[in-house]
C-alpha cells in the first residue's frame, strides 16, 4: 500500500548568494496547501490543414508555491529571499539562484533547481476573522529532479 501523507516532511530552501547554508521549512499553515506544483505543458500539438497531427516538444518553466504560517520564522526568511531579489528604484536587487530540497517522511526526495522566486506576499493580509492570512511564495525552477 501507498503511504501519501505529507506528516513529518521537510523543505530546505537554498538561495544564493542571500541564504547559501538554507534554511528549513516545517511550519506549514492549516489553511492552505504546503507545497504546490502546478501542471506544466511539456508537448504542444496541432492538427495540419489535411488532418496529420503534428506535435513538437515544448520547454517550460516548472512553477512551485510554499504555503507558510505568517511572521514564523519560515516566514520571515522567505519576507528576506522576496525582499531582496524584487526590484525598486535606487535598488540593486539580488538575483538568487534558488533550490528547494522537498524530504518527505516517506523517504522519498525531490529536489527543484535553478530556481527563481517570482512573487511573494510584500505583507501581511488580515480574513474578516481577524486572522492573518497565510503568507505565498511563488518560484519557477528549470529542473525538478
Amino acid at each position: 500500500m501507498a503511504d501519501v501523507s505529507f506528516l513529518g516532511s521537510k523543505i530546505t530552501v537554498i538561495a544564493v548568494p542571500t541564504f547559501p547554508q538554507g534554511f528549513t521549512v516545517e511550519h506549514f499553515s492549516d489553511d492552505a496547501d504546503p507545497i504546490t506544483f502546478d501542471a506544466v505543458e511539456i508537448k504542444g500539438a496541432a492538427m495540419g490543414v489535411n488532418g496529420d497531427k503534428i506535435t513538437w516538444k515544448r520547454p517550460n518553466l516548472k512553477p512551485v508555491t510554499l504555503n507558510v504560517i505568517p511572521n514564523s520564522s519560515e516566514d520571515q526568511n522567505l519576507g528576506i529571499l522576496y525582499a531582496t531579489n524584487a526590484p525598486a528604484k535606487n535598488k540593486v536587487s539580488i538575483d538568487d539562484d534558488i533550490t528547494i530540497i522537498i524530504q518527505e517522511a516517506s523517504g522519498k526526495v525531490t529536489s527543484c533547481v535553478g530556481g527563481t522566486i517570482i512573487s511573494g506576499d510584500p505583507a501581511n493580509s488580515a480574513t474578516s476573522d481577524g486572522r492573518i492570512k497565510t503568507k505565498s511564495y511563488s518560484f519557477v525552477f528549470e529542473k525538478i529532479i
